[in-house]
């Protein structure tokens, strides 16, 4: 009787063990988390609470986190921030919960799809499908830099630019959810969201000093500088930026640009000669979205980059796209009837390229720990779409070169020359 007493616990043992060992093998689902809610708290734009999607990591990716910030360009006044706080990019209420109908078309509208580097899928996603994966989301409208809190717009709209709260908050949240025992912390982000992890990858390690943290941008290495007719370029967004929202950026970066250049610490040429987190850049010399960026800016410019997208448009046949490319790229423009790209033109296109070039090879001499990837083809962001698996160069593909890098501590910097195709196999 007490053999089968026995027999008996041991099975109920090995059934619970053997449901612990399938849970943890098994994909968690996806969730959105809301912070805060009390007054003290941070808010996005519109006086909604930060939120982030959630995915739990597993198996042999159970103690190690993704975080990924959104992009989404930012607001440099308060009327402009005003609007955004209208749209998803500056309030929490209208991400939906991954369970109901409308998540997937939301997240594709807002270029905020779980695939790539965040996809579940062991085929498209290899190496880190299974860790815990964490999706920020960008409400702040500053780049995740913002400390002026509540500011009026008028008598009847407030905003909130708090953005270097909220992403304190997530990382104190996720801490609590595990983070701080992490074996490795990768942060990442797009666009705004990988500038932005220019000016917080050390912050976020310090909050993880148990990890080996390092940190990724892509698509976010926006130059500093003045455009070729003298237009003040992203040099105007950084200024208006870090008065508005009174951006909050590295003390040593601080320190080196007192008494109202603080802007300058915007700026990855800048601010990551102060990081000393390993960092890995992935940038196209043809980003067709900064040029966009710098167009709003510069309209008057009569080599504006309404005329140099015409030069990308045509070098795209050649050059191949990866990643994101606007709906307006994939049929050439011709907004004045047969209008190609000038020379003016396409000139700037190149000394825009180079100064790009330069400046990432420039940093990554000083930086041994920096590892860099520069695309020739028509890009912006490239590691969140399925399609950055087939990223290469010189036969090095971008995803086993971000591994050797992110793994096995490996120094990568390679360069696509202008024209090649970033979707060969």
């Amino acid at each position: 009787m007490a053999e089968r007493a026995n027999l008996l616990t041991l099975s109920i043992a090995l059934i619970i063990v053997s449901a612990s060992v399938a849970q943890a093998s098994r994909p968690a689902s996806l969730r959105l988390i809301k912070l805060g809610g009390t007054a003290q708290d941070a808010k996005c734009l519109d006086g909604s609470p930060p939120a982030y999607f959630l995915r739990d990591g597993y198996g042999s990716g159970a103690a190690n986190w993704m975080i990924y910030l959104q992009g989404g360009a930012w607001c440099t006044s308060k009327a402009e921030c005003a609007q955004r706080a209208t749209t998803p990019l500056g309030s929490s209420k209208f991400w939906p919960e991954p369970s109901s109908r409308s998540f997937a078309g939301t997240m594709r509208n807002m270029n905020s799809a779980f695939t790539g580097l965040l996809s579940s899928s062991e085929v498209q996603n290899p190496d880190y499908y299974n860790w815990n994966t964490v999706m920020v989301v960008y409400c702040d409208g500053g780049g995740y830099a913002g400390t002026a809190g509540a500011v009026r717009v008028n008598a009847t709209t407030t905003i909130h630019l708090d953005g270097h709260r909220i992403l304190k908050s997530v990382v104190a949240d996720l801490a609590k959810r595990g983070m701080a025992t992490a074996k490795r912390v990768l942060l990442t982000g797009c666009s705004a969201g990988a500038q932005a992890v220019s000016t917080s990858c050390d912050e976020v390690a310090a909050a993880v000093p148990s990890a080996n943290t390092k940190c990724l941008m892509d698509a976010g290495f926006f130059l500093d500088g003045w455009d070729e007719n003298g237009a003040p370029a992203f040099r105007t967004i950084a200024q208006k930026l870090v008065e508005l929202h009174q951006a909050q950026y590295d003390a040593d970066c601080a320190r080196a640009n007192p008494k109202g250049a603080l802007w300058k610490c915007f700026f990855p040429q800048n601010n990551l000669e102060f990081v000393t987190t390993p960092v890995f850049i992935i940038n196209s010399i043809n980003d067709y979205t900064a040029m966009d960026i710098l167009n709003s800016v510069n309209k008057e410019s009569s080599t504006s980059s309404s005329n140099v997208l015409l030069c990308l448009d045509e070098l795209r046949p050649s050059g191949g796209t990866a990643g994101y490319v606007p709906r307006t790229v994939q049929q050439p423009r011709r907004k004045n009837g047969n209008a190609t790209c000038s020379t003016a033109a396409r000139d700037a296109l190149k000394r825009y390229s180079e100064r790009l070039q330069n400046r990432i090879k420039s940093l990554a001499k000083r930086r041994p720990n920096t590892g860099t990837f520069m695309l020739g083809s028509v890009a912006h962001c490239v590691t969140v779409y399925p399609t950055w698996l087939k990223v290469q160069r010189k036969g090095y593909f971008l995803r086993g070169l971000v591994t050797d890098w992110l793994m096995m501590d490996k120094r990568v910097q390679l360069q696509q020359r202008r024209g090649s195709t970033a979707r060969r196999n």
